[in-house]
């Protein structure tokens, strides 16, 4: 794992987060979401959300964000962004959601998230094909 390059991806990371609350369906688009995850496969999801919830953005700038809140703000609107266009970002987004809640220490905090998100999902009125997507992703063995 490239240490020295570490502390850009999570920059990088961060950016791409950022930015894609300031478009108009406030989602990244399917490379970014790529993008994301491979970062995310260099780095350790705590690199990203550390405990104390500060990461720092630049020399003047530190920006707080917990796990919890980028999966149940940032990743579902883009699930649910990514599914009213029937992209395959929806698999990547979940997969990005898997990782992010198997780094979670307590089992209840894992569980709690992702009831949150199925519940969204499915007021939401998400078509199942997302839902079967994303179970079938949550389910899914890392070998």
């Amino acid at each position: 794992k490239p240490k020295s390059l570490i502390p850009s991806f999570v920059n990088f990371f961060h950016v791409i987060i950022l930015s894609s609350g300031d478009r108009s369906n406030k989602s990244c688009t399917g490379d970014e979401v790529k993008l994301l995850l491979n970062i995310m496969e260099i780095c350790t999801v705590d690199d990203f959300f550390p405990v104390r919830g500060k990461v720092k953005f630049s020399e003047d700038e530190m920006v707080t964000i917990s796990i919890e809140h980028f999966c149940v703000n940032d990743l579902l609107r883009w699930i649910l962004v990514h599914s009213s266009i029937a992209t395959t970002a929806i698999e990547t987004d979940f997969e990005i959601l898997k990782k992010c809640i198997q780094s979670m220490p307590s089992f209840n905090r894992q569980k709690q998230v992702w009831e949150t998100i199925l519940r969204e999902l499915i007021k939401s009125f998400c078509d199942f094909t997302t839902l079967a997507v994303g179970l079938s992703t949550m389910t899914r063995r890392i070998h």
